[in-house]
């Protein structure tokens, strides 16, 4: 799967020292595929969020199209902080706020308030065990199944 962004959005917001390389200078900065590695992971996720979340695939709204390429930059970008910083300091304000910014977007995801469109209200998830064999308006004499397990079962 692929990302919502590119390795140049990441690129903008964590403004490498002349740019991600396709080899390793060895300076502990990331190279082009392993940026493009964090923006692939990062997307699967954003992905399962939306479809967690139930809403309606494929996002096809430009506007949120662009909202997930930031979400997706704020991750894959703290990612490649982190990464850097891995080599120089313990701790990195850059990786923190990104990182915060990337869980704040996805938990809107999650909670069905991020700007992607409609959620459904079937979010694909398996119905109550105890749901009745017969809907309002039906009718009962269609099918004469019991079920194998009531409510007042003991065992």
């Amino acid at each position: 799967m692929a990302g919502y962004c590119t390795v140049a959005d990441v690129a903008a917001l964590t403004q490498p020292t002349d740019g991600y390389k396709a080899v390793s200078d060895g300076r502990g900065q990331p190279t082009i595929s392993q940026v493009q590695e964090f923006v692939d992971m990062i997307g699967d996720e954003i992905t399962l969020a939306i479809q967690r979340a139930g809403y309606t695939i494929p996002i096809v709204s430009p506007v949120a199209l662009t909202w997930l390429s930031m979400v997706n930059a704020f991750g894959a970008g703290s990612l490649a902080a982190l990464t850097l910083a891995h080599h120089n300091t313990d701790t990195d304000p850059l990786h923190e706020t990104l990182w915060d910014k990337y869980t704040a977007r996805k938990n809107e995801i999650l909670t069905g308030t991020a700007p992607l469109g409609t959620v459904n209200q079937d979010s694909n998830r398996p119905a109550s065990l105890w749901t009745t064999k017969t809907a309002a308006g039906s009718d009962p004499g269609v099918s004469d199944i019991q079920p194998m397990v009531r409510r007042d079962t003991q065992f």
